[in-house]
């Protein structure tokens, strides 16, 4: 049976409604036994309208930038007369001012906004923002995180995990909270997908998290990162922050003699980042493993990810190889480069960083990487439509999918290369589930429980 009601300010779609179950859950955490209060997340308001005016004004150098480029290439006339000013520059020179225009005033303007917004920082104050807020800033993290994180933009997310009620654990303090709290060991670990934030895992109005955590008691931790950057990147990241989590709970549990003891779910990217961060814990111990959290890793669970990749990235990639192979339509290729590393990572299902450092174009170049032998490890596919579907009867697992990822994909299996093909110890199919919808469905939910239970 799956949990419908729980204080969760994200579950409210109206702004005071929102600030009423959040000021309400505050209140109760306040008072607890004297222990410091657990904050929702709070962004300063002026940061973010600065961040999404850098972000708007480097739209507008970087579009100009290709339409002057996509300009320059076709104006053969105007290159035989005037001198040229440069690869990718404009030559005839009323297009030169125009261009160069252009982008003066638009540095004008950005630099105008920065200022402005740096001064009304501590004017405007912090607010919680709400979930549609909260779902854009991710969106935004899953298109161009990379960027945002290269050039320090405020909207960057930085990786931290939450509680079930979206409290942000920030501070080693707040993580010491929660743990001592954990009188079992027993940690729930949810990682979400591409573009998406800990309140995703809520479809329906239940959440996996909660309800495993319930029935098997669990304390469940929500991750939130920027789905941006490479998976490799947030791997390393997740196992810095396991390592952590780790470490805290063998400083305060001493007194337990209790193991910490993980179940790890990811959701899409989550099962790659998963993956990844346990291939660094177990190949660089030193440096990710140094409080020894893999061997406290008692199950991972991979839901929709794309183990051999996804075909709509895979598309992107050959897309992008077929515009760039020509000198008039290159410059139109660089608008599909525009997506983050993340996305590129999700076309074959890349780990570590051997799978993308120094490749490019639509070929899969990843390495072995088997999943740790200490592990249990559950897949489990969605497939659109019913079992005995003409459609479902006719196509292959390498076919047939969630919307998004394919079933071979997703139970890590049928790959050209077997040494690439993963061994789980057990798999799943869930008939007429999308991407998506696998977050709420019962059969999912049925499927995690018997195989945690095991």
């Amino acid at each position: 049976m799956l949990v419908k009601d729980i204080d969760n300010p994200y579950l409210a779609d109206d702004e005071d409604d929102i600030s009423t179950i959040t000021a309400d859950c505050e209140e109760r955490h306040d008072s607890a036994s004297g222990r410091s209060a657990k904050r929702l997340e709070r962004r300063n308001i002026a940061a973010d309208l600065e961040g999404l005016s850098r972000l708007s004004t480097d739209a507008v150098k970087l579009t100009t930038q290709l339409v002057e480029a996509q300009h320059s290439r076709l104006d053969w006339v105007s290159n035989c007369l005037f001198r040229q000013r440069g690869q990718d520059k404009a030559s005839n020179p009323i297009a030169a001012l125009v261009y160069n225009s252009i982008h003066a005033v638009n540095g004008a303007v950005g630099a105008g906004l920065g200022l402005t917004f740096s001064l009304l920082k501590p004017i405007l104050g912090d607010a919680t923002p709400s979930k549609r807020k909260d779902t854009a800033i991710a969106v935004l993290n899953g298109v161009v995180g990379d960027y945002l994180e290269a050039e320090r933009n405020p909207l960057a997310i930085s990786m931290n995990w939450r509680t079930a009620e979206g409290f942000l654990l920030d501070t080693d303090e707040k993580l010491k909270e929660v743990l001592v709290e954990c009188d079992n060991g027993r940690m729930l670990l949810m990682i979400h997908g591409s573009c998406n934030t800990p309140h995703d895992w809520w479809q329906g109005g239940t959440n996996h998290g909660i309800t495993l955590a319930e029935t098997l008691d669990y304390t469940p931790l929500f991750l939130h990162y920027n789905t941006g950057l490479h998976v490799s990147d947030n791997g390393k990241q997740l196992a810095y922050a396991l390592d952590r989590l780790n470490w805290a709970y063998r400083r305060i549990g001493a007194n337990k003699k209790i193991p910490l003891s993980m179940a790890v779910v990811g959701h899409s990217m989550g099962g790659l980042v998963s993956r990844s961060a346990c291939y660094y814990a177990e190949n660089e111990p030193e440096e990710y493993n140094s409080s020894q959290w893999l061997k406290n890793v008692q199950s991972l669970i991979t839901l929709g990810t794309p183990h051999h990749g996804a075909r709509l990235e895979q598309g992107g990639k050959l897309v992008d190889a077929v515009l760039g192979a020509h000198h008039y339509t290159e410059p139109l290729s660089w608008l599909g480069k525009i997506r983050s590393k993340g996305v590129t990572d999700l076309g074959y299902g890349n780990v570590r960083d051997e799978d993308w450092l120094g490749h490019s174009g639509p070929e899969d170049f990843r390495k072995p990487t088997p999943l740790p032998r200490t592990i249990r490890c559950l897949a489990i596919a969605g497939v659109l439509g019913e079992p005995d579907s003409s459609s479902n009867r006719m196509l292959s697992d390498n076919v047939r999918g969630d919307g998004l990822v394919t079933e071979a994909s997703a139970l890590g299996r049928c790959h050209a290369n077997p040494a690439l093909n993963l061994e789980l110890t057990e798999e799943a199919t869930i008939f007429g589930e999308s991407h998506v919808s696998l977050l709420g469905s019962e059969e999912v939910h049925d499927a995690m429980l018997a195989f945690l239970l095991r």
